[in-house]
């Protein structure tokens, strides 16, 4: 995939605002695109650990819009997991590779404690890797 399904602007009118949690899963799996690069959409695999309740579930909107993993095709999962270990492993089912990218806590707290416009620039501009702890599995 060359490109992702949707642009930042179209997954916002999917969802139905601009979140914070939509541009964090949005940003996410733009990172798993270039990295793992897959060849198209079935290519690709996301299980979403993240507590199941909203805001946190917006993420996957975001995800879905920039890989196009999706509940109908069956290739993101989601898992129930504590606000402290929020994360996300992609995997290239082409070639076995996976993307985690774990959520720094302190990003979260951030968030949550923000009005939503502050909190969506704060992670729309941050530097990914303030965002994310990123580790590559063969």
């Amino acid at each position: 995939m060359t490109s992702p399904p949707l642009t930042l602007e179209e997954a916002i009118k999917l969802h139905g605002h601009k979140g914070p949690w939509l541009i964090l899963g949005y940003r996410a799996g733009l990172r798993a695109c270039e990295v793992l690069n897959p060849k198209g959409y079935h290519s690709l695999h996301c299980v979403a650990y993240i507590p199941l309740k909203i805001p946190y579930t917006c993420s996957l909107d975001g995800i879905q819009a920039s890989t196009g993993c999706t509940l109908g095709k069956l290739n993101i999962e989601i898992h129930r997991a504590d606000v402290k270990d929020i994360h996300f492993i992609f995997i290239n089912k082409e070639n076995g590779k996976k993307l985690e990218l774990r959520l720094n806590y302190d990003i979260v707290k951030e968030v949550i404690k923000g009005d939503m416009i502050k909190a969506s620039k704060f992670v729309e501009e941050r530097p990914l890797w303030k965002l994310f702890k990123e580790r590559l599995y063969d």
